[in-house]
């Protein structure tokens, strides 16, 4: 008798059953003894520990089969709503988030690897990976190294956090992520394939390009893109693709005509491969239904079920990927098995996975679930097995492969109907921002959030670079191992900062988005490490420049609060004695230039200034100036003297120390209004009604700006043939400047150029801004808060140009310090945006800076942080400064924005959570420069540099009467200057190679972009003009975290386009290093790690 299709999967699920009992089942008790870090579980559980079904990266290459990827990973935010030590503890400030126990999530994950062969986990983090290394025995380490040898473990993105791609700098990017791939490959000899940015809210062209392909990494998979996006791509199955943002400026049409030009070796093409997570959901867990973890016990596990409950989930399970398969191209789909701080036990997870990826394979060989019906007419059936990014990626990387070779067929009975033969992906060549989960819920609040913070990282991460560069120094100068910085176990006294930072990168730190006592740890640690480095430097710097480091200055300090007009080392001298003050001042710019020093003393007498090195460069060496008496409210310590002197021009990447002494006899001072100055660099002019001197002109080499002359408010500016409108408005009344009450704003002359200093009708807004000699800008100082909450309404603070450019809504801004992204009002480059949000929806991330432009001219605003700008007007441009809210956004953090002077109170049950002390007040800087639009830019990124990586500023003092004894009272870390337009990212010692020698990492980036001028030129660097004390040895170029060698790596790499396929068929020869001739086009950015010898030492 013919057995029914109806009665089929009864008799079937009887003998299911059957069969499970003999394969799959078996009683263990959670942990072992091999993993003493971990605390073992007393709950005896019954889970499936093998299957005949469970396989590992086995993909057949069939079109009519839907190979389905799954790959188990845990999202482990480094800080968040808990801080990085609390989320590695098991069960700690679980009042706040039960998640965490970060140990525990990769102990539980080694265990469970080790039980089983065919599972899989992909780890991201390598801070927590870090800690967690470091606590284990020998034994378990090799286990460790065994998993990845057997292709169960792997790591993506590899970096120290999962960095945020709107608010963090290129640099700070590159450094956290290089910290992460040494650390892999120095200890576990790993290298990272793929990137993993699944949780950042949006996503940056400088990631594609730099952080991924010129990384190393063949893909980038992320979560969120806008909902527009994301519904528009699952429709066209684009829910993956190619990617090339290197031109994308180009493409966009702000100033660039050439294709690929910024890349000097033509075996390179940037493109790469992105890919949707989270079953192209917008996030980047598993299905709904089947969050299988101990933090999720309404999903109900399959761990338990009975049979029949067990074929309605995985039909469940398939139909979902039935979906995801039609939002996509190919006969490839991941699946991303895993979520916040998933996998604590570990041994759960994997239990209901290997049950479910077990018995989709099972009830589809007996015909349990019809396969077919389900998945047709695309797919007979599906092959499901545990699998990796990296081997995912290949896999898409062999369709891609395929589709060249059929689409250069000469068989013409070739039908490109099948799977393989379809995956024919769009290439985007612009970003993903900004973000929006639904039509009013923009992500774009954070480009601003915690501004001090972002200043405050800005401010490290640019002291990092100098100080880099002072250890190399240090090294070649100095007897004695300490001397380098680098102690026996080759770890780096910089160690502390360079981790600091790289925390500070993570997508919940720079971003402003984690919690209040969160955000503290952050500044606490960041902090800590500029102590730390602070402390190192300056005593490198005495070792480097005096004859007796340890007696003759006291106290040579970094003042970092020269931003607050603080500096404790020349205030309090100047208040208690007549020592005179040494001034060391490092410029960490590869090339030469002048810059002002602007130093809080205690007293208002006259000073002399002397430059100590023999320079030829600045005249007169002496300068006598008078420090004026800062007239802003609200001082730390109440109102003191400044004192304004220009260094002239400071060594390349190198030192020059000062003496500032006080003097008996004292000079006319003229404090106060525009009229009582003598001898200010300035004019009048009648401007208004009736003849009337209404308005102020001054000027410098540079430029000439003009003020109102009663609210100090500008006005116009010319500068380089270009005349210039410009007002500073605001749509609120109780921000319009105050006007004095003897009608004349406050102009201050210094011994530099001059201050205007602005009130406002609302007295927590102040505002001076700075004409001075040697900048080619205008130099606009904010200081804002403690913004009221009163009336019990946040606010956020916008500050708002307009010119007369005509520029119709067009602007630019700078993907993380790099190449510039034209953004045009209501309108994305990928899709047809409907607008919801007129004022959200148009504001994007600026890194250093935005400018606009007309056929004639342009106007750039340069910023000292991140922050949120736009354009909602022709001619406009607005940046979001500071904010204060008072209601939670509802997207996790669940507590609104509202930062104070006393932090906060401890949270429930211990507290109430509340708000202590005024709110914060946050200083901070914009920049305008104006210039022709045919090359504007060119300048602007100069001082885009020199806002990122300033002068540092150490004071000391005079030990005794004599004079201070200097070996070399200034000195450079190059034997020559770089070009200006090359900017020298990375000069830093490494821990002795291989052969025990002496190695530097060096990263050169060329700063110019196709359009930045008429026709931008590729500069050649000398490397061993690079080094003042050594002998280069050997040289090799390197990918840019440095992890690989950059010839091999393109040997390796995966091509995804027919440009990258010739240039891999060529086999080039690896390139042969000319160390004297190295070449850079504009907006490359080069690696390489230098062998070198000191001098002393050759024979």
């Amino acid at each position: 008798m013919a057995m029914s299709k109806t009665m089929l999967p009864s008799v079937l699920l009887l003998l299911l059953a059957a069969l499970a009992s003999l394969l799959w089942l078996k009683t263990y008790k959670i942990g072992t003894s091999l993993f003493t870090s971990f605390s073992p579980s007393s709950i005896t559980t019954t889970y499936p520990s093998s299957s005949v079904f469970l396989k590992k990266f086995n993909a057949v290459d069939n079109a009519r089969t839907l190979n389905i990827h799954m790959v188990p990973h845990t999202h482990d935010d480094v800080g968040w709503l808990k801080t990085v030590e609390q989320y590695y503890e098991a069960h700690c400030n679980d009042s706040i988030d039960t998640r965490g126990n970060v140990r525990g999530i990769i102990t539980t994950t080694i265990q469970s690897l080790l039980e089983n062969d065919a599972r899989t986990f992909v780890f991201v983090e390598m801070k927590f990976f870090r800690m967690w290394w470091m606590e284990q025995s020998d034994a378990i380490k090799d286990s460790v190294r065994y998993l990845i040898a057997n292709e169960q473990l792997s790591f993506a993105n590899g970096g120290y956090s999962m960095h945020d791609e709107a608010c963090a700098h290129y640099i700070g990017m590159v450094d956290q992520t290089s910290l992460g791939h040494d650390f892999l490959w120095q200890e576990l000899g790993y290298v990272p394939t793929v990137g993993w940015q699944l949780d950042p809210f949006g996503h940056s062209a400088t990631q594609a390009n730099l952080l991924t392909a010129r990384t190393g990494l063949d893909a980038l998979y992320f979560g969120r893109i806008d909902y527009q996006d994301l519904e528009l791509r699952q429709a066209r199955r684009e829910c993956e693709g190619l990617w090339d943002a290197t031109s994308s400026s180009s493409r966009n049409g702000s100033d660039s005509s050439s294709t690929n030009s910024s890349e000097t070796d033509d075996r390179f093409d940037p493109t790469i491969f992105w890919g949707l997570t989270g079953s192209y959901q917008g996030n980047y867990g598993p299905p709904d239904g089947f969050w299988y973890d101990v933090l999720t016990p309404d999903n109900v596990p399959l761990v338990g079920m009975d049979e029949p409950q067990r074929v309605e989930r995985v039909t469940s399970f398939l139909r979902a990927l039935q979906t995801q398969a039609d939002q996509t191209l190919g006969n490839h789909v991941m699946v991303t098995l895993g979520s916040d701080f998933h996998y604590s036990e570990a041994h759960y997870n994997f239990a209901n996975y290997d049950l479910l990826t077990s018995m989709i394979m099972m009830y589809q060989e007996w015909n349990v679930i019809d396969v077919a019906s389900m998945f047709g007419p695309d797919y007979d059936q599906v092959n499901v097995f545990y699998s990796s990014p990296g081997y995912y990626t290949k896999q898409k990387h062999e369709q891609a492969k395929q589709r060249r070779e059929h689409s250069s067929s000469a068989n013409q009975d070739f039908k490109s109907t099948s799977s393989e033969a379809s995956v024919d992906w769009s290439t985007k060549t612009d970003d993903f921002f900004p973000y929006s989960d639904g039509p009013h819920n923009f992500w774009t609040g954070y480009f601003s959030s915690r501004t001090a913070f972002k200043r405050f990282e800005r401010v490290a991460s640019g002291f990092l670079l100098a100080a880099r560069q002072i250890e190399a120094k240090a090294v070649a100068t100095t007897d004695g191992a300490d001397a380098s910085g680098i102690d026996a176990g080759n770890t780096s006294c910089l160690h502390a900062l360079e981790n600091a930072l790289a925390v500070a990168q993570h997508h919940d730190a720079v971003s402003g988005t984690a919690k209040q006592h969160v955000a503290d740890d952050y500044s606490k640690r960041l902090q800590a490490g500029l102590d730390e480095a602070a402390a190192f430097v300056a005593h490198k710097l005495k070792r480097v420049m005096l004859e007796h480091p340890a007696l003759d200055i006291v106290d040579l300090e970094y003042c970092q609060l020269l931003n607050e007009t603080i500096c404790e080392v020349s205030e309090n001298v100047t208040r208690t004695s007549d020592r005179p003050l040494i001034v060391v001042v490092y410029n960490p710019l590869a090339y030469k230039y002048a810059s002002i020093v602007r130093l809080p003393i205690a007293a208002g007498t006259n000073y002399q200034v002397e430059r100590l090195d023999d320079s030829k460069e600045f005249l007169p060496r002496v300068q006598v100036v008078q420090p004026m008496l800062d007239p802003r409210p609200n001082l730390v310590g109440g109102q003191k003297h400044v004192l304004h002197f220009n260094t002239g021009n400071l060594p390349a990447a190198g030192a020059v120390a000062f003496r500032v002494s006080k003097l008996n006899r004292t000079k006319s001072a003229t404090i106060g209004s525009f009229e009582s100055q003598s001898q200010l660099l300035a004019t009048q002019r009648g401007l208004g009604d009736k003849g009337k001197e209404t308005s102020i002109a001054i000027s410098n080499e540079f430029l000439t700006a003009t003020f109102n002359r009663s609210t100090g408010m500008l006005e116009h500016v010319d500068a380089s043939r270009v005349a210039l409108d410009l007002e500073q408005t605001t749509p609120e009344q109780s921000l319009l400047p105050l006007l004095p009450a003897n009608g004349k704003a406050n102009f201050i002359k210094t011994d530099v150029g001059t201050e205007v200093h602005v009130a406002f009708k609302v007295p927590w807004v102040h505002q001076v801004t700075r004409i001075f000699e040697t900048q080619p800008f205008i130099e606009i100082e904010y200081t804002v808060g403690p913004i009221p909450i009163d009336d019990g309404r946040g606010k956020e603070i916008v500050t708002r140009w307009q010119s007369n450019i005509e520029s119709d809504v067009t602007f630019y801004t700078d993907s993380n310090g790099r190449e510039f992204q034209e953004r045009r009002k209501n309108h994305r480059p990928s899709w047809n945006l409907t607008t919801y949000e007129p004022v959200a929806g148009n504001y994007y991330p600026v890194n250093t800076a935005i400018y606009i432009k007309d056929k004639t001219n342009a106007m750039f605003i340069l910023t000292d942080r991140s922050q949120g700008g736009a354009s909602l007007e022709s001619g406009s441009m607005e940046l979001m400064v500071q904010r204060r809210t008072l209601v939670d956004d509802g997207r996790g953090v669940d507590e609104p924005l509202n930062e104070t002077t006393g932090g906060m109170t401890a949270y429930p049950p211990y507290g109430n959570a509340s708000r202590v002390g005024d709110g914060a007040v946050i200083r901070g800087v914009h920049r305008i420069m104006v210039g022709q639009a045919s090359n504007a830019t060119r300048q602007a990124r100069k001082i885009m540099d020199q806002v990122f990586a300033p002068p540092l500023v150490f004071v000391g003092s005079e030990a005794t009467d004599k004079p201070v004894a200097f070996r070399q009272p200034s000195f450079s870390a190059l034997n020559n200057a770089l070009p200006p337009e090359v900017m020298l990212v990375t000069f830093a010692r490494l821990a002795s190679d291989e052969r025990n020698r002496t190695s530097f990492r060096l990263r050169l980036a060329h700063q110019l972009e196709d359009g930045d001028a008429d026709e931008p030129q590729s500069v050649t660097v000398d490397l061993t003009m690079l080094f003042t004390d050594y002998e280069v040895l050997e040289v090799s170029e390197r990918t840019l975290s440095g992890n690989q060698d950059w010839d091999d790596y393109l040997e390796r790499r995966l091509t995804w386009t027919k440009k990258q396929e010739m240039a891999a068929k060529r086999k080039t020869p690896p390139t042969k290093i000319d160390p004297t001739n190295i070449k850079l086009q504009p907006m490359d950015i080069r690696t390489f790690h230098v062998a070198v010898k000191l001098i002393t030492d050759v024979e």
